[in-house]
């Protein structure tokens, strides 16, 4: 009976895991064996990505025409308020890292914002 318990508890513990510790320490092993140049582009990439989903579900009645690039100053290419916070919930939720709701107004472009995580994440595991 106290092996039932145990395992138990166990089960509860890993289901009650804090999920964006989850999140955090699988991307931090991601970015583990990439030189520092390859953390960047790995974390670039997941901004621009998340930057595109965030940038249209603000955006829906007018297309884009500029793609968006480490480079692209977010607010001059349909970034308002609303999609800025939009884009840092879901860099929240994609990093598990905590971020200011300013975010973008701090590192305004996907490439500032890779370099600011990297730093996070760097911090955060040592």
């Amino acid at each position: 009976m106290t092996e039932t318990i145990t395992a138990a508890e166990t089960e509860t513990e890993t289901e009650t895991a804090d999920p964006a510790r989850t999140t955090r320490e699988a991307l931090q092993g991601r970015l583990a064996g990439l030189s520092p140049v390859e953390q960047i582009t790995l974390l670039t990439d997941l901004v621009v990505a998340e930057a595109e989903i965030a940038r249209t579900e603000q955006n829906t009645d007018e297309p884009f025409e500029d793609e968006l690039d480490e480079e692209s100053p977010l607010f001059e290419v349909g970034f308002n308020s609303l999609s800025a916070v939009e884009l840092r919930n879901r860099l929240v939720e994609a990093t598990g890292l905590s971020l200011d709701p300013m975010l973008l107004f701090d590192y305004p472009t996907p490439g500032f914002i890779a370099e600011h995580l990297q730093e996070l994440l760097a911090a955060d595991a040592a």
